[in-house]
């Protein structure tokens, strides 16, 4: 549950999700609380289905021109 904190996008079933909370590591088992990024749906979902999304490389120009 470490590797995910609040305000982290993560994926959940093919959806981008925000990470809106964690239950306490004395609470087994471990859930997060998610908001679709998309359709505000609310999710609680253990942590082990989560997966980060991947972000596009940036080309050597994209600081300089500002696009990625």
């Amino acid at each position: 549950m470490s590797d995910f904190r609040i305000g982290d996008r993560v994926v959940f079933r093919d959806r981008v999700c925000v990470v809106r909370g964690v239950s306490p590591m004395s609470v087994t088992p471990p859930v997060a609380h998610l908001v679709c990024a998309e359709t505000g749906e609310r999710f609680e979902v253990p942590p082990e289905e989560l997966v980060r999304p991947e972000r596009p490389e940036r080309r050597p120009d994209a600081a300089r021109w500002g696009r990625l």
